[in-house]
């Protein structure tokens, strides 16, 4: 094992020490920081139908692997994965009760970016080509930063204090290495992909209405087949496909969280043909949506009495 492996694991048992102190069960949890969530998950989840808003996944134990299109991307404890616009993907969990898959979740929005790059000397992008999903190595350096980060998280007071100076220093230093110009992207939204990038904040912020795909095509500037190309180019679906899994993924948040009803759910996220949710929400998830709901509530009780 190489030196810097050998460091980074010691200080990813560290860092597992500490969030296993913080958090039981399986789940997404919150922490003392709004940015910042912490992942376990002691079950192998097989490949299934995710959306991860913008976010830097960090995984200390365990793995993860994520499916767009063709491409495979591998996140474990030797690669974090960068995702800088609202993305609709397939993600394999690889956990176990013996060895829970144990993460960090930093969402990262576009005023957080634009506020360390307004103190940066030369924030511009590099002109290389923009990966909106990918994933790159710990550097030794970013990893010390992390570890602060996590051990900040413990208590209330250093939380307060410091937690949001450390987070800053840690968004300093990816902007700066390789995946330095995926995360300016979310700040400088140029050219042809910062028109798409507007077009999918549109359609996250405004989910239930009707979009009219000729209209969104002139408001970024582009003939309706440039547009359909370039969305399928960034997002591996047309326009229609990645709304309707949006739609999909928010009623079926609402109905694991506000125990709310199917065609309650159905009719907030746009939908008027309770048949057509039923049978679109069974083709994305597996089962139908009051069975998934049922199925996954039963997983949360028993973790939690268990």
């Amino acid at each position: 094992m190489s030196e810097l492996m050998s460091v980074i694991d010691k200080r990813n048992k560290k860092m597992i020490g500490i969030i296993n102190r913080l958090i039981s069960g399986d789940g997404v949890f919150t922490t003392r920081m709004p940015e910042i969530n912490f992942i376990r998950s002691t079950k192998h989840i097989p490949r299934s139908a995710v959306m991860y808003e913008p976010s830097i996944v960090i995984i200390l134990q365990g793995k993860k692997i994520g499916t767009m299109g063709e491409r495979l991307f591998i996140y474990d404890k030797n690669e974090y994965l960068t995702l800088t616009i609202p993305m609709p993907f397939e993600c394999e969990t690889i956990g176990s009760p013996d060895e829970p898959l144990i993460g960090i979740l930093i969402k990262v929005t576009p005023t957080l970016i634009t506020e360390i790059l307004l103190q940066m000397d030369n924030p511009s992008l590099s002109g290389e080509d923009i990966e909106f999903i990918s994933t790159q190595s710990l550097t030794m350096h970013q990893s010390g930063i992390l570890v602060r980060l996590v051990e900040s998280l413990e208590h209330n007071e250093p939380a307060r204090i410091l937690s949001q100076n450390i987070l800053r220093e840690f968004l300093y230093n990816i902007l700066m290495g390789k995946s330095g110009d995926n995360l300016k992207f979310l700040a400088l939204n140029k050219g042809r992909h910062g028109q798409i990038a507007k077009v999918l904040s549109q359609m996250h912020a405004h989910y239930a209405n009707n979009f009219d795909m000729a209209d969104l095509a002139k408001e970024s500037g582009m003939s309706v087949s440039a547009f359909h190309s370039h969305f399928k180019a960034i997002t591996h679906s047309t326009p229609l496909q990645y709304l309707k899994e949006i739609r999909l993924h928010k009623a079926r948040l609402m109905m694991l969280h506000d125990n709310m009803t199917a065609s309650r759910a159905a009719s907030i996220v746009g939908y008027s043909s309770n048949s057509q949710f039923s049978r679109e929400f069974k083709r994305l998830f597996g089962d139908a949506p009051t069975i998934d709901s049922a199925k996954t509530k039963r997983i949360w009780l028993k973790e939690k009495s268990g």
